[in-house]
């Protein structure tokens, strides 16, 4: 998994650990918001994926 902080403000932006480079603090707080959403998307795919496998399995 990618490590989405905050490296450093440079010239007026805001870089990512991820390499993103984000030009005002508001769009830096949106990315990490994406990030942390998408991370929770696929955490629940992971735990459908395992309760269908335990379903067809009869546990």
């Amino acid at each position: 998994m990618t490590d989405h902080g905050l490296v450093k403000e440079w010239e007026d932006h805001f870089v990512c650990k991820c390499g993103a480079t984000l030009p005002t603090a508001g769009l830096f707080e949106l990315h990490q918001r994406e990030v942390g959403l998408l991370q929770r998307v696929e955490d629940l795919e992971r735990r459908v994926s395992d309760l269908e496998s335990d379903h067809e399995a009869g546990l």
